[in-house]
């Protein structure tokens, strides 16, 4: 659950829990100590559910972000310009359009 949702379900804004925060260092901790309490409990999962449907993917998902530098998918761009206006609008739609397509070939190439 995300901070946020957690200060909904309990009734506070999250203003509210990021000022007690800042001018309470105990409550602070506390909070820390219950961010990583839950992460360590979502890990713990990832892996239970992984060793269970013997899927080495939930181990593969846990590498990619705690070790990202190693891990992560490489994805490389190459984008051409063809300058038709000065205003560059037509520069920013034609580079976005190019990364889409290649960033759906790789998501394709991936699967198969």
């Amino acid at each position: 659950m995300s901070i946020e949702a957690s200060c909904t379900q309990a009734g506070l804004a999250r203003s509210t829990v990021d000022q007690w925060r800042r001018e309470d260092p105990k409550f602070n901790q506390e909070f820390e100590t219950a961010c990583d309490f839950a992460e360590a409990v979502l890990l713990a999962q990832i892996k239970q559910t992984g060793m269970m449907k013997e899927d080495w993917r939930a181990y593969a998902w846990i590498l990619e972000r705690r070790f990202p530098g190693r891990w992560s998918q490489k994805r490389e761009l190459d984008l051409s310009v063809n300058e038709k206006k000065a205003d560059g609008n037509d520069l920013v739609v034609s580079m976005i359009q190019q990364a889409s397509e290649n960033m759906m070939k790789d998501d394709q190439n991936e699967d198969s």
